[in-house]
């Protein structure tokens, strides 16, 4: 038998490749993300339709749960509620929760949805398209949100491998996911020569507003470069505002947000402000090969 031992040599991924897969990864998370929105937002409307009453049994983003989202998906009508007993729709809850919540709980819950159910009016039958059009954007939801993972695990990995990564990571507040998504968008920030360079290749340069003789030099930014690239620092520096305030912790670009929330400046220009910032920063911490200090 012949077989082709050692013909073959797998290769590791050269610095551009790994640019080029991530940056690929981070647009089809933000490509999954987007869908996900839509997909939320068609299951509002249509659980409106079949069980309004719905969306009270859990607490904001618990409707979108692993355990809710099983539930609808078996009963997705609230006259298919009517006719199930207590212990079947508890058993549904108690298989796709949270192993350490007691059965009796998930009893109490059920008990308590099948209440909403006998006094729900919906606005289509059992029978309607609508509930079987809730079905499948339930398993939608399911579906972007397993490939919204896998996809984060993958983004992490790749990023990981690069000089950048523990760097960036030791913001406080940008986690794991937004270095990733940072990385894969600004890519090897060494090819920048200056951070004005960086600034522009983000769309965060200002622009130059002219006027007869006068001129201004800090007109609003451009928004000609990576759009992508504004939205993640956009994004990351939300993050970190909110993530030390929640903590109470002290952090620049969160002393500068307030600064300029101080001078009367709009949440947005705030924040694009902070995201300026924090394209300095890390233009500084990736040049001096230096983790992140608060000064």
């Amino acid at each position: 038998d012949f077989y082709f031992k050692n013909t073959f040599k797998i290769h590791p991924l050269n610095t551009d490749d790994i640019y080029d897969n991530l940056n690929n990864l981070s647009r089809q998370y933000l490509h999954f993300t987007e869908s996900l929105v839509r997909s939320k937002n068609r299951f509002k409307q249509l659980i409106s339709s079949t069980f309004p009453e719905y969306i009270k049994c859990f607490v904001g983003s618990d409707i979108f749960g692993k355990t809710s989202m099983n539930f609808i998906k078996e009963f997705p009508h609230a006259d298919i509620i009517k006719e199930k007993r207590i212990d079947a729709l508890a058993y549904n809850l108690y298989k796709s929760g949270n192993k350490c919540s007691s059965y009796k709980r998930c009893e109490n819950k059920a008990d308590k949805i099948k209440q909403l159910a006998k006094n729900s009016y919906p606005g289509v039958s059992k029978d309607s398209k609508e509930v079987s059009n809730l079905v499948s954007i339930v398993d939608s939801i399911l579906f972007i949100e397993k490939q919204l993972k896998d996809c984060e695990i993958d983004m992490i990995t790749l990023a990981s491998k690069t000089k950048y990564f523990e760097l960036i990571n030791s913001i406080y507040g940008i986690g794991e996911l937004a270095t990733s998504q940072i990385i894969a968008e600004l890519r090897d920030i060494n090819r920048f020569s200056n951070v004005k360079q960086l600034n522009a290749y983000c769309g965060l340069d200002p622009t130059i507003i002219q006027s007869g003789k006068s001129i201004n030099y800090h007109g609003p930014i451009s928004k000609r470069g990576n759009k992508t690239a504004r939205k993640v620092l956009f994004i990351s520096c939300c993050s970190i505002i909110r993530t030390t305030i929640l903590h109470n912790k002290e952090n620049d670009i969160t002393n500068y947000f307030r600064k300029k929330q101080a001078e009367g400046k709009h949440f947005n220009e705030c924040i694009i402000a902070c995201s300026t910032k924090l394209l300095r920063i890390i233009f500084a911490m990736c040049k001096n090969n230096s983790k992140f200090k608060n000064h």
